[in-house]
Parts: structure tokens; sequence; C-alpha cells
């Protein structure tokens, strides 16, 4: 058996690969301020060769200083789906399909604490729908500095 760390990874030729992402303010008070209130989404496809990810979808709502005593704050809500070709891996006792579909939300809202600290709280959910798992809930916060 070689070292993993010195193997080549297989090539595949006859592949593809696309994806569309869009985002569009509905209301803007202002042209050009980057604030509003908007939509987002993102479309992608492929063949599933080598990814076994053959299609995702996600769709959802978001804005920005939308509050006069919070002009920086931002939030947004979403949802996702993706199609997953189920690869398995082969085993000495037995052989399990370790990827399902999946589809879930994620809601976040950026606290501006000042012009360049952000508090951002995220709550995510996911489910593989065909098994039936458990969802799995998180939430997540940290500080950052806005891009």
């Amino acid at each position: 058996m070689g070292n993993i760390l010195t193997q080549q990874l297989q090539q595949v030729k006859g592949c593809f690969a696309a994806y569309y992402n869009f985002d569009q303010y509905i209301y803007e008070p202002k042209k050009g301020s980057g604030k509003g209130f908007g939509i987002f989404g993102r479309f992608g496809a492929s063949d599933g060769k080598p990814n076994p990810l053959h299609y995702f979808l996600s769709v959802g709502v978001g804005g920005k200083g939308l509050g006069y005593s919070r002009p920086n704050d931002s939030f947004g809500i979403g949802y996702y789906y993706q199609w997953i070709r189920n690869p398995t891996l082969t085993g000495p006792l037995a052989t399990r399909e370790f990827l399902h579909d999946e589809n879930g939300g994620e809601a976040y809202y950026n606290i501006a604490l000042t012009p360049w600290a952000l508090l951002s709280r995220i709550f995510r959910s996911s489910v593989a729908p065909r098994d039936k798992l458990p969802r799995c809930c998180l939430l997540i916060v940290w500080l950052s500095t806005p891009p």
C-alpha cells in the first residue's frame, strides 16, 4: 500500500460543471448606497464526475441598513437543496453509501457594534430527507471585521 500523501489524484476527462449566482435589490432607499432589501440565489449542475454533487439550488432574502438606529446591521434567511450521487465505500466487511441528498435553511443577523466590528449570529438547520436522519441544527456566534 502506497503513502496517500504521495499518490496522485485520479484525473477524469469529459466532465462538466456550471453554476449561476444572482442577487437583486428589490428595495433600495438610495441608489448605490449598498443598503436595502433583496433576493439572492445560486444554481449549480455537474455530471457527477468526479464530484458526487449533481445539482445545487439555494434561494433567499436579505437586507442591510433598513433601520435608522442600526444603519450597518444586515440580515438574511435562505433555503438550499443539493442532489448527490451516492458514492459507496467498500470495506472488508461491508459496502456502505456515505453521502445523501440534503436540504436545509440558514438565518443570520450581523450586529454592527462599530463600523469596523460585527457580531454575527447564524442559525443553520439541515436534514438528509431520503433516510429521515435527525435534523442537524447549529447556532454559531463570532466577532469579525467587515470585508
